[in-house]
């Protein structure tokens, strides 16, 4: 970051004496859930004159970027760090999940500096009015300012319930007395406001206020008179408004070229159908579509909204009277933002009640008028906040445009002076503090309080608020899943809760500023520099992806028990019944021989899998794609999609087979041995061969590209196992015509010497401590052992070894059926993830096949469903074991992984969440 004091001087230059009292006051003004185009100076119909003249008077930025959600963006404005540096990644918590590290605390953690502590400590008087939302362990009184008024629990409450608002510190009077009848807590916020203003310009010392409103987040109330005179503009409906918008954005030169396209109305995201009111996946629908009662509903929920918003311009309007009376308008620098794009929660005709219970009550007649009274708890939809957000896409949630950019005005008529340009370039939230740092001559600390403090990651703004050139910059993103990467005009984007398979889009934003042409297709090297650009950004500020959670809005619970979906056709499930299954694929209902492997650069967990053919009488491997899912913990799993081997992306029914993947990683670099027939005729295709692929670490799902095919001993080699021991890789696969378990080793994994086959008692017969036939070879390190594992359809046999070369029978394990439902056969095609001290084994299973196997063309469909399932390995007594049964507990861990053969680490986080 540039040197923090450096302008310092640009302003005490325009005035005559450098006194103390000479620094300028602060204010920043942060709105809750404003969309980009909500305020008139940004091309809104809600009238708001007082922020419009600041606006005037100031400067207007076009790309203001937040963290897509409130309390990720409040903690890094607060701190000028990204929000997993602060230690709030995704939300605020008192329960943090040990596993996802030290970004995922729920809290501001002890590392960083709080606006408030670094301008107390610079000697201003800090006053902080409203919504908080970054715990109350770590209130405003405990990080550094002096007043408090507001509630520093939960992320909204009733605006007409005076007892979920407090003065802080305890003790203090409250100075704005208002009655219980006539307590609405947006206009409380606003006269707080300007009380701490007068205190601190009592306090002959420079004063900072924060005025954090809850406004216009849900629910959205605003007495009844107020939200009257907008009715006439709503019930005109979003689609006319929309249009309306942006021909006031570009009159107002906001919208400056034909760069910039109004989209078609979002999609609403998947949800369950209740809660997305019947729009899961679609469109949100035009407004002529609805029924008159339906209507004047919506157009009455938007009209509180905006009433909600030109309550805050009033106050802003209170603030800069104030400020001009007293004479100190022009020495103070105010900010006004928002935290995130408008919110679409969940569906287009919102919701009553507690959010996401499904529940979204038609007012008619005389009812309407009822919306957002007391008493009232309701959204407003996706389709106005698709209005909201003109002209981006998506909402708050999301790292499309719709939820990360939102409006910014500067003002600070002592040294800005008023620009009439728009300022274009990049900005962030987490530029906040370097810029009131810059602007007051502070200095942000290496150490605060006896703790070291994490080094700023924003830069001060003042350069381009003073009309002077910046130098490019990368911004990243991440909200629970939905992630993004900005580099100069290049954007890389990928979403979430989309109806079709998701993957990196990609947008040149100097061209298509809306996001509407997708170019990863025409620009793979850049989508691949710019996604392995974005998971070193993600591990080094702690970024770490957790694809589904406990409970609430978007961290819904697991999707191993819920419909996946495939190039936009929704399939259901056969998990149904099935309650303890880890996965089975959405399409064939069929997932068998899986691959576990760690990638260090997404800290996830991948499993790839062949995905069966389950439903076919005449065969259940052949034209069937490699698929592929994650989780950060073992226990959360997402559907990621089907592999492309160069370049051709898997899908069902393929004229050519890919199973059984084998994969070891060297370096950034990850290398499968995946079988391969080039036909697929059934029942089995034609002979196999081992292909070998690779990929960066940063492409797992569609990067595969073929590498030289490994010459194993033939006839149909297939099933590949890979481990890499000391300076070599070593391959075990097996071998059509009774050739068994073979070997090879390789130090380029391209050059291999064939050993043949293994020695010991893995190839001997059943009767001679063997087991003769068996398949899918699988070879690990564990506990200063080599373990091999393989099936012959007998459960797992097992083998060990000091060296890896010869082996001895142990005998089997996992050949008892489970007594979980999804789990009632003999185990199948093993792999294994180690961590640390501890081993989990995968496999797949299939409940419903009688023993002795029929013959292909004999078996039902259900008898060719396959699972794929998890267990804890341990050894007793020198033999492994596995209780297939038990429960798994991670608690308290946090699960990262090294390349195959190598101990993994498995480490407490205690020392992370002090």
């Amino acid at each position: 970051m540039r040197q923090l004091t450096v302008l310092f001087g640009v302003w005490l230059g325009c005035c005559s004496t450098a006194s103390a009292a000479e620094r300028p006051n602060v204010i920043v003004i942060l709105a809750d859930d404003l969309g980009y185009s909500d305020l008139s100076c940004y091309g809104g119909e809600i009238d708001t004159p007082h922020i419009d003249a600041l606006a005037a008077g100031g400067a207007r930025l076009t790309q203001m970027y937040n963290s897509a959600r409130c309390c990720p963006s409040r903690a890094s404005l607060m701190t000028g760090l990204y929000p997993t540096q602060a230690g709030i990644g995704d939300f605020t918590t008192g329960k943090p999940k040990p596993a996802r590290g030290p970004g995922y605390l729920g809290r501001l953690n002890n590392h960083c500096v709080t606006l408030g502590e670094v301008l107390g400590a610079a000697g201003y008087g800090c006053y902080y009015v409203g919504k908080w939302h970054m715990h109350p362990d770590t209130g405003p009184i405990k990080r550094g300012f002096d007043e408090f008024y507001g509630y520093t629990n939960g992320h909204s409450h009733d605006q007409y319930d005076a007892k979920h608002y407090h003065r802080l510190p305890r003790g203090r009077p409250n100075e704005v007395d208002v009655s219980s009848d006539d307590f609405y807590a947006t206009d409380v916020f606003n006269e707080y406001a300007v009380e701490f203003i007068k205190q601190g310009q009592h306090s002959r010392k420079p004063w900072f206020l924060f005025l954090g409103h809850s406004s216009p987040h849900f629910p959205v109330q605003a007495p009844a008179e107020r939200a009257e005179k907008f009715n006439e503009i709503y019930a005109r409906g979003w689609d006319v408004l929309r249009d309306e918008r942006f021909v006031r954005m570009r009159e107002i030169g906001l919208v400056d070229g034909e760069h910039w396209k109004l989209p078609p109305r979002s999609l609403v995201p998947v949800d369950r159908e209740d809660i997305a009111n019947g729009y899961s996946g679609k469109q949100n629908p035009s407004w002529e579509s609805l029924s008159e009662p339906q209507r004047r509903d919506l157009a009455r929920r938007m009209a509180v909204f905006a009433a909600m918003v030109a309550t805050i311009d009033e106050g802003v309007g209170q603030i800069v009277e104030h400020l001009d009376q007293t004479g100190d308008l022009d020495n103070t620098f105010v900010l006004f933002l928002s935290d995130n794009g408008a919110c679409y929660e969940w569906g287009p005709f919102g919701f009553d009640g507690s959010s996401r219970r499904g529940t979204t009550v038609l007012r008619t007649g005389d009812d309407v008028r009822d919306i957002g009274g007391r008493g009232t708890h309701q959204s407003y939809g996706s389709a106005w906040a698709n209005l909201c957000n003109t002209p981006f896409r998506l909402y708050k949630h999301f790292t499309h445009e719709g939820g990360i950019c939102t409006p910014c005005i500067a003002h600070w008529p002592k040294v800005i002076g008023s620009r009439n340009a728009w300022i274009r370039e990049p900005t962030h939230v987490m530029d906040v503090l370097p810029t009131l740092l810059d602007a007051v001559g502070a200095t942000y600390p290496s150490e605060f309080d006896g703790r070291s403090i994490t080094p700023v990651e924003g830069e001060s703004l003042l350069p381009i608020l003073l009309g002077e050139g910046v130098s490019e910059r990368t911004i990243g993103f991440d909200h629970q899943g939905a992630r993004a990467l900005r580099q100069g005009n290049w954007k890389l984007v990928w979403s979430k809760r989309m109806p079709h398979e998701i993957k990196w889009e990609l947008y040149d934003l100097a061209k298509d500023r809306c996001e509407t042409a997708d170019l990863a297709d025409s620009e793979p090297a850049r989508v691949a520099s710019m996604a392995a650009d974005w998971a070193k950004w993600a591990r080094r500020v702690n970024v770490i992806y957790e694809p589904s959670v406990a409970k609430g809005d978007d961290r819904h619970t697991s999707r191993r028990n819920k419909p996946s979906t495939h190039n936009g056709t929704q399939v259901a499930s056969a998990m149904r019944g099935t309650k303890s299954a880890l996965f089975s694929d959405p399409n064939y209902n069929g997932s068998c021989d899986p691959e576990i492997v760690w990638n260090p650069y997404d800290r996830e967990w991948w499993i790839f899998y062949t995905a069966r053919r389950a439903t076919r009488q005449s065969g259940s491997y052949v034209g069937t794609p490699i698929g592929a899912i994650s989780s950060p913990d073992l226990i959360n799993w997402a559907f990621r999609g089907y592999a492309s081997f160069d370049g051709v992306k898997g899908q069902p029914d393929m004229p050519t087979t890919h199973w059984a993947p084998g994969i070891v990683r060297s370096g950034d670099t990850f290398h499968m041995f995946v079988t391969y027939k080039d036909n697929a005729k059934p029942p089995w295709g034609g002979r196999g061969v081992i292909r070998h692929y690779a990929t960066s670490a940063y492409q797992l799902l569609d990067g595969w590209k073929s590498e030289r095919i490994p010459k194993f001993n033939q006839p149909d080699p297939i099933d590949a196992s890979l481990i890499h021991v000391g300076e070599e890789f070593r391959a075990y696969y097996r071998v059509g015509q009774g050739g068994g378990i073979q070997w090879a080793t390789s130090r380029d994994l391209s050059n291999w010497a064939l050993r043949g086959k293994c020695k010991g008692d893995v190839n001997v017969s059943k009767d001679e401590r063997g087991f003769g036939y068996q398949e899918a070879p699988y070879v690990f390190c564990w506990q200063d052992r080599y373990w091999m594992l393989t099936d012959p359809h007998q459960g797992l046999a097992v083998y060990h070894s000091d060296d890896g070369v010869s082996w001895t029978m142990q005998s089997s394990i996992l050949n008892e059926p489970g007594r979980k439902t999804a789990d009632g056969t003999r185990a199948r095609h093993p792999s294994v993830a180690v961590i640390g001290e501890r081993a989990f084994i995968v496999y797949h299973t299939e409940p419903n096949r009688p023993y002795p196997t029929p013959a292909p063309e004999q078996r039902t469909p259900h008898q060719k469903l396959s699972y794929l399932q998890i267990a804890e390995l341990a050894i007793e007594d020198g033999q492994l074991v596995c209780d297939r049964d038990a429960a798994i507990d991670l608690r308290g861990i946090r699960l990262t992984g090294k390349a195959q053969g190598s101990p993994s680490s498995l480490e407490s986080t205690r020392d992370n969440l002090q």
